[in-house]
């Protein structure tokens, strides 16, 4: 498109005629002509058609119908500093644009597209067994089966736990309330959490699927990232309903979906509530990952992503404690035969430490002992004054100063060879002791460096993470360590702390040694006993972990519950099956007692299960679990009444009491 200065001098002119455009400088605010435009401001379109030249610009005639073009127009706006004699389509600046030939930074936003963007993934699960393909409902035209499905659901097998063992409960304590552990599908726990918890998280850490091929997460492979994006969106924002004001919630991934998930948690959060992207070191190059042959580089990192929700809460800042000696001490100095030698040297000759040898490195826990025990001949090279190398003889001198404090200690050191003095500094030395943590006076001291986005180290967890809290967990068990070191940057004492991910309850067990309430959601049965047992532990005095650093003794208490299931009971009894004759006597109780999709013809179903000799068992599976309505998949609790789902008194007390209400008043 072209645009002439003479057509363009007349807009601008045009334009001005309306004070609401105009600056103080008298410049036209294109953002101000943008809004009017897209919100088909009658003044602006009267201004428009009353002018001969943009009328036939802008407008277009159907059937006697004027018919603004928003899109030329604002393309015209976007483009003042176009050549006169410019016949291409695209702006000068250079920069990414949408289908409307906007730049998206005009949109303030980056939008990620994605197939089902604009669906809720009807079925979800963790588990590998799990055979299906996705329905994605849309939320507009599925509007009312969303609704239904996201509707609070009955809680059962309510109990309270604590260092008196497992006691089943019709009310939810009021002073326990927020330590919980929640069996079922995260997605429907959570908005199940909304009418008690909304605004009231502090804190939420997810461990999420990677999406990996390892995952084994029983995504449709046509699907599978849409899928995993799609899944992750509806957990998000039901995420932010729930987080306070000032509430932060990090979530861990690897490099196969960190890019993505970024850029929809900037949609979601917004870009400028993005706390930091944190680098976090899960693993070494060495032992087993040197036989990734295969890979230019070894993978040894994870991110986590850290978001606020409105405005963020500044809390201390964390640092690194280190226990280090000084690297520019490196003399040990024989005062008795008056020579001078690189302490590693000695440290190796006299002691039974082997790092250096074998890895060209002396660590400091390796000559410790040696440097505790040798402490008074250690020193560093040094260049004193022109007035202490004249007041000072062959051995150690002592340099006051006017207030006869010592300064320095130096020694110099007669080198036979070349006739020059070497002169040392004592570790230690009064002068230098304001410059720490360069120098201390002792060798075990500790010092602070401000924590970075770089986490180092935590691969040396890994290797016990597996044994803490007296729960084992092949892969992914992620160590107390990382998560003290996140709740602490982000939550005070009480706050509550939220996991959807709960694995086997890393997060519970921490937010509880750390004086935190927990809630963690999880689904699958294994994780969840791990989870109950763990938690247990931890209540009994566990003192793996954080447990010492914390100082922990033992002590709390946390409630725990099942949503309850109705079509999942199917669908757990399908994946444990183990021929096609139980799975034809699941079909039949099913198709009696159960929920079946409303476009599912029965009678098809029964004979091709039924019929087909060579349909394998876990085909059949999927089709069994296909013709569930999803929407059923827990007993929600407008239907807590119906007597079909035969909910007992006492689950009807618990979940009442759950979500507040009284059952007097119900």
């Amino acid at each position: 498109m072209c645009i002439m200065n003479g057509t363009y001098t007349e807009l601008e002119n045009l334009l001005k005629t309306d004070e609401r455009f105009v600056s103080q400088d008298g410049k036209v605010m294109r953002n101000a002509v943008y809004e009017a435009a897209n919100k088909m401001d009658e003044k602006l379109l009267a201004l428009l058609i009353g002018n001969p030249v943009t009328k036939k610009m802008f407008f277009k005639e159907v059937a006697k119908t004027l018919i603004f073009d928003k899109q030329e127009f604002n393309f015209v706006i976007s483009n003042q500093e176009m050549l006169p004699d410019s016949y291409t389509a695209y702006k000068q600046d250079i920069g990414l644009i949408d289908s409307k030939n906007d730049f998206i930074s005009s949109n303030n936003d980056v939008v990620l597209s994605f197939p089902f963007k604009d669906c809720v993934l009807e079925f979800d699960s963790t588990d590998p067994d799990q055979k299906r393909e996705e329905v994605f409902i849309n939320e507009v035209l599925g509007r009312d089966e969303i609704d239904h499905l996201f509707e609070k659901k009955v809680l059962t097998a309510a109990k309270l736990i604590n260092k008196d063992g497992e006691k089943e409960i019709n009310i939810i304590p009021k002073d326990s309330q927020n330590n919980l552990l929640i069996k079922g599908n995260n997605l429907f726990a959570m908005y199940s959490l909304l009418p008690q918890y909304k605004g009231r998280i502090k804190f939420m850490y997810w461990d999420i699927l990677y999406n990996t091929d390892s995952d084994k997460v029983p995504y449709a492979d046509s699907f599978k990232h849409s899928s995993w994006l799609t899944m992750m969106k509806n957990r998000l924002e039901i995420a932010r309903q729930l987080l306070k004001n000032d509430g932060v919630i990090c979530l861990q991934c690897d490099d196969n979906e960190m890019a993505y998930l970024k850029v929809l948690m900037d949609e979601i959060f917004g870009r400028d509530k993005l706390v930091n992207l944190l680098v976090v070191e899960m693993a070494s190059t060495g032992g087993l990952k040197r036989s990734h042959k295969d890979l230019h580089f070894l993978k040894t990192k994870e991110y986590i992503l850290i978001y606020y929700n409105n405005m963020f809460d500044k809390l201390e800042c964390l640092y690194d404690e280190w226990q280090v000696y000084d690297g520019n001490y490196t003399i040990y100095f024989d005062e008795k035969n008056g020579i001078s030698k690189l302490k590693d040297k000695i440290a190796m000759l006299n002691s039974q430490y082997k790092n250096l040898q074998e890895t060209g490195y002396l660590y400091f826990d390796d000559i410790y002992e040696f440097l505790i025990k040798n402490r008074n001949s250690i020193y560093r090279r040094h260049n004193p004054s022109t007035w202490a190398k004249q007041n000072f003889d062959k051995g150690i001198v002592v340099w006051k100063d006017e207030n006869k404090k010592t300064r320095n200690e130096v020694v110099k050191v007669f080198d036979n060879n070349n006739e020059e003095y070497e002169y040392l500094m004592k570790i230690g030395s009064g002068e230098y002791e304001r410059l720490e943590p360069l120098s201390w006076n002792y060798f075990d001291n500790k010092f602070k460096l401000l924590r970075g986005d770089i986490w180092k180290n935590y691969y040396k967890d890994m290797g016990n993470a597996n044994k803490q809290g007296g729960v084992k967990l092949s892969g992914g068990k992620k160590p107390e360590r990382l998560l003290e070191d996140l709740i602490k940057a982000f939550t005070r004492n009480g706050d509550v702390v939220l996991d959807a991910y709960f694995g086997t309850g890393t997060t519970g067990a921490v937010a509880m040694k750390m004086g935190r309430k927990f809630i963690g959601i999880e689904q699958l049965d294994t994780h969840v006993e791990l989870a109950k047992t763990r938690l247990k532990n931890v209540i009994n005095g566990d003192q793996t972990g954080i447990s010492k650093s914390v100082n922990w003794q033992g002590g709390g208490e946390f409630v725990y519950c099942e949503l309850k299931k109705l079509n999942q009971n199917f669908i757990d009894e399908i994946n444990k099956a183990k021929t096609k004759e139980s799975l034809i006597e699941i079909w039949e109780r099913m198709h009696k007692t159960g929920f079946i999709n409303c476009f599912v013809n029965i009678d098809s179903v029964g004979n091709l299960i039924e019929n087909v000799v060579n349909i394998d068992i876990d085909e059949i599976k999927k089709i069994l679990i296909n013709t569930l309505d999803k929407n059923q998949l827990y007993v929600n609790y407008s239907d807590m009444d119906d007597e079909d789902f035969k909910v007992s008194a006492s689950d009807k007390e618990f979940t009442n009491s759950f979500y507040g209400i009284n059952n007097e008043s119900k």
